[in-house]
């Protein structure tokens, strides 16, 4: 039989010895182990908005903690990056950040070198970091108590979401959908106030916006020509308007 020496790689394994209904018995038995192999599995969406920084996830299998992996990063240009030391944790698992400057495909190579017990492996993934396609601010205003045709204004403001969306928008990080009776409004976000119009243009849009990522303002309500009609408290000068958009 073998014996175990020192510096030898071991794992404790549990096995259960059944003679019968009546007698169960453990033990721990030692197994020399050496030459495991290894995969490397990259995890989450392999999607990016160009500009944005992404936690780039994966593990390795078996789930092994507190091993090094270095990355080589393939950019769109040709040019690469390297990214030393990322450590797993205790589940296997490791992650870093990775800015998208650059639109088109990402190639994202990792090494891990192996040990005395797990064989060195390599794996890769290709990440696509796409333009952004702007941001959307749909405003559906007015008062449906007392205007009989807001009902066909809320069809418009609806569709016009509903087209944001199929272009690419996601409706949850590009899209503000303000409306005066949001619980009559399918996927609107809040009510449609002077308040909430501002703040999304200067604080939620503003940063968000450049030559690659543009504004998409969309107003319906029933016009006091030339103001919009807010709500039934509120209306929305062209000059009020101008002032906010001086801004972005």
């Amino acid at each position: 039989p073998y014996t175990i020496k020192e510096g030898d790689q071991v794992s404790n394994v549990p096995v259960i010895f059944r003679l019968n209904t009546a007698i169960d018995q453990s033990n721990t038995i030692f197994i020399n182990a050496s030459d495991v192999s290894v995969k490397i599995e990259f995890l989450g969406e392999k999607t990016a908005r160009l500009g944005a920084v992404k936690k780039i996830r994966g593990k390795l299998i078996p789930e092994i903690p507190d091993q090094l992996l270095q990355f080589t990063i393939n950019k769109p240009d040709g040019s690469d990056n390297f990214i030393k030391d990322v450590k797993t944790d205790t589940s296997g698992q490791f992650s870093f950040n990775l800015a998208f400057d650059l639109a088109g495909g990402w190639f994202v190579n990792a090494n891990y070198g192996g040990n005395a017990t797990y064989l060195p492996v390599s794996g890769s993934a290709v990440y696509v970091a796409m333009m952004n396609v702007g941001k959307a601010i749909i405003v559906l205003g007015g008062n449906s108590q007392t205007n009989p045709i807001w009902d066909a204004f809320r069809v418009n403001a609806e569709f016009v979401h509903h087209t944001f969306t199929t272009r690419g928008l996601d409706p949850d990080s590009d899209i503000k959908f303000f409306s005066s009776e949001p619980n009559q409004t399918a996927n609107a976000d809040d009510f449609a106030t002077l308040v909430n119009l501002e703040e999304a243009i200067g604080i939620w849009a503003k940063p968000q916006l450049g030559s690659q990522s543009p504004l998409f303002l969309y107003l319906i309500s029933a016009n006091l020509d030339p103001d919009f009609l807010i709500n039934d408290k509120n209306i929305l000068t062209p000059d009020l308007l101008d002032s906010w958009l001086d801004v972005v």
